[in-house]
């Protein structure tokens, strides 16, 4: 039986939880790495567990390139993720590391929008001086 002693000292116990960790820096970025990989091969999970982690830092990256068409940082953010899934956008390690590698892609798509917006401004001005 427990005396009050004993409960008392149950209840002071300090729990000690560890979170796993990897060996270092480079350990967590080969595994991100590999995540991408995964990811640029048309995994679904991997591509979901990307835009739920990064989802917000793209859309900045997108925000930032677009400047005034930043409304338009969800479809590049939902075009770069598409490309992932679809495998039109196949991740090589040896072009850097996975998150500047994505970024890449982000800014590029944007930059692509950027253009297109443009040249449709362009086209639209033309039809008005007509």
């Amino acid at each position: 039986m427990n005396t009050e002693h004993d409960r008392d000292h149950d209840c002071n116990e300090t729990l000690e939880f560890e979170a796993p960790r990897s060996a270092n820096d480079t350990q967590l970025q080969d595994d991100f790495d590999d995540l991408v990989t995964r990811a640029s091969d048309g995994d679904g999970r991997a591509v979901g567990a990307i835009a739920i982690a990064l989802g917000p830092s793209l859309l900045a990256e997108a925000r930032t390139v677009l400047k005034e068409l930043d409304g338009e940082a969800a479809d590049v953010l939902q075009d770069f993720l598409l490309f992932l899934l679809e495998r039109k956008s196949p991740f090589n390690r040896a072009n850097g590391r996975a998150l500047e590698w994505m970024r890449r892609m982000v800014r590029t798509i944007a930059h692509q929008r950027r253009r297109e917006a443009r040249r449709e401004r362009m086209l639209a001005d033309d039809d008005d001086d007509d």
